[in-house]
């Protein structure tokens, strides 16, 4: 999904530029169209458009986020996910992504449904980055170098940092899905689900965990249960490629003869 993001990101950024600029007669006109409906907070989308414009297409510095910070909180933020203009939606998202914790999730996931492809594409990003985040400082750290150790093969280096990143931070979502992607490209399928499952305790509509139990299940040659899974994937994120193993599994299972 990320490969997506990156083509998305320089749309948003060059595009957010000549908003900045047009935004007093996007307002009037707004105004004219939906007179009666609840206030928006317009001057928290100009500043947050002003800031977004100024990052371009590559990720913001420490200096850019703490800019970001400085000037818009969190929750002014989330609150412009819902604006009208898809723009600001798209810029709403990519800002979360930066600096969005564990209480703007339930919002973002409502942008994976968005009638704007961009918005959903970024949505998808954001919410995985902050997935990543959500340990504590020393274990975000290792489960940084978890995921570098797995793009380039080092797996019992992978799985050392990531066992340090659960301990450091035993309430860690991602920590343990990290870990049942290792284990499932081992091989260790019954594992890797258990990790899974242990992720979805701590983060229930983690759509990649429920993903990948789906996967594991159907390795464990539990298809009924990676049905299960993979559509209650597919509902909360409705992006997710999972129409094939859907689809066939639907067949397998309901043309099935039943048990004499």
């Amino acid at each position: 999904m990320l490969f997506f993001v990156i083509p998305c990101v320089f749309l948003v950024g060059m595009m957010t530029a000549l908003l900045v600029t047009q935004w007093d007669a996007v307002i009037q006109l707004r105004n004219l169209a939906v007179e009666g409906d609840p206030p928006v907070d317009e001057e928290a989308a100009r500043r947050l458009l002003e800031i977004i414009a100024q990052w371009g297409e590559t990720s913001p510095a420490d200096v850019a986020i703490e800019d970001l910070r400085a000037n818009l909180s969190e929750e002014q933020i989330t609150g412009l996910l819902v604006h009208e203009v898809p723009l600001v939606r798209a810029c709403a998202v990519r800002a979360l992504s930066a600096v969005g914790r564990r209480g703007c999730i339930a919002a973002l996931l409502g942008r994976l449904s968005d009638r704007e492809p961009v918005v959903r594409l970024l949505a998808g990003g954001a919410i995985q980055m902050i997935w990543l985040r959500l340990g504590t400082p020393e274990a975000n750290d290792l489960l940084a170098a978890t995921r570098r150790a797995i793009t380039h093969g080092r797996i019992d280096e992978a799985m050392e940092t990531v066992d340090a990143a659960i301990r450091e931070s035993p309430g860690f979502a991602e920590a343990y899905n990290q870990r049942a992607i290792i284990y499932f490209e081992e091989g260790k399928f019954a594992l890797a689900a258990i990790d899974c499952e242990k992720a979805l305790s701590l983060m229930p509509r983690h759509y990649g965990a429920m993903a990948g139990l789906g996967r594991c299940l159907l390795r464990l040659d539990d298809e009924v249960g990676a049905l299960a899974a993979f559509t209650l994937a597919k509902t909360i994120n409705p992006n997710l490629q999972l129409e094939t193993q859907i689809t066939m599994l639907r067949l397998r299972i309901y043309q099935r003869p039943s048990a004499v």
